[in-house]
């Protein structure tokens, strides 16, 4: 299990229905994860930029903690990103419906914590609307896109913790996971 620590650097990637929608939230809970860098997904970090970033890291004027878009031009954090990283701690609030980017994302940020021996943590919840049976067809190799990314159904009934699980166990397989 990963814990946090007095000595851990932790990365953040949240969205915004998971805290009061103020920058003061964030910083809270930033501050408590002792977070290096907060990583920012579709919609930004407050929950109301709906257009690609032209630039992907800026810093956040009342903490210094840098701030990386990965709805900019950049989708997937790199090295230097993740520079001190040490966990990355993950609170997505997802609906289970391929086309919804939040999918994407969460592949591009364990596929890098894997390539870079950086733990995750996931805060997972059940899914807001109850389970749904998964329904639909299999995303078709060639139909592969950022807002149809994962291989499986339109309507694929896991919660970020669970489809982090799932994709640990067919292709992830040195990815350090907590839930």
């Amino acid at each position: 299990p990963i814990s946090r620590t007095n000595t851990t650097q932790h990365g953040t990637i949240i969205t915004t229905p998971n805290i009061k929608r103020t920058p003061q939230a964030i910083v809270k809970l930033a501050t408590w994860f002792q977070t290096e860098v907060l990583l920012e997904p579709e919609h930004g970090l407050y929950g109301f930029e709906d257009r690609v970033l032209d630039d992907s890291v800026r810093e956040d004027p009342r903490t210094g903690i840098r701030i990386v878009s990965l709805y900019s031009h950049k989708r997937k954090p790199t090295a230097a990103d993740l520079a001190g990283v040490d966990i990355l701690v993950v609170d997505i609030h997802n609906l289970p419906v391929r086309c919804y980017t939040y999918i994407t994302t969460l592949t591009y940020i364990l596929e890098a914590a894997q390539e870079l021996g950086i733990s995750v943590m996931i805060l997972d919840r059940p899914n807001p609307y109850g389970f749904w049976n998964a329904a639909g067809a299999l995303l078709e190799e060639s139909q592969r896109s950022f807002i149809s990314f994962a291989p499986v159904p339109y309507l694929y009934s896991m919660t970020p913790g669970e489809y982090a699980l799932w994709l640990a166990v067919m292709r992830l397989r040195n990815l350090r996971l907590s839930i």
